[in-house]
């Protein structure tokens, strides 16, 4: 990710989300929200159909109450609803900035 080969991102990502184990860099449910972030950058619309929309292990993560604004932000975009698409966007943005500081 970062230096922005997203396509290979997602792959390794969406690989290793089964077997995530590594706690002590990052939480599972962040795991998943990069993994979802890169794979509507990365995937062609089919594969983020099959892989985060109906992926197993992204749907227990996007189904929390906790992640509604995520999950609103990948279904918008793959459903086509683009106004809303683009206010999920300013919060993910907002929302991003503020966690990492």
């Amino acid at each position: 990710m970062s230096i922005r080969d997203f396509k290979t991102s997602a792959a390794q990502l969406l690989d290793t989300i089964s077997t995530f184990t590594s706690y002590e860099l990052m939480g599972y449910v962040d795991f998943v929200r990069y993994t979802v972030i890169v794979s509507m950058i990365a995937l062609p619309r089919n594969e983020l159909h099959q892989k985060i929309i109906k992926g197993a292990e992204i749907q227990e993560v996007l189904h929390s109450p906790q992640q509604k604004l995520l999950r609103s932000y990948v279904t918008s975009l793959y459903e086509c609803k683009y106004a809303q698409f683009f206010k999920d966007l300013a919060e993910m943005e907002t929302v991003s900035k503020e966690t990492q500081h």
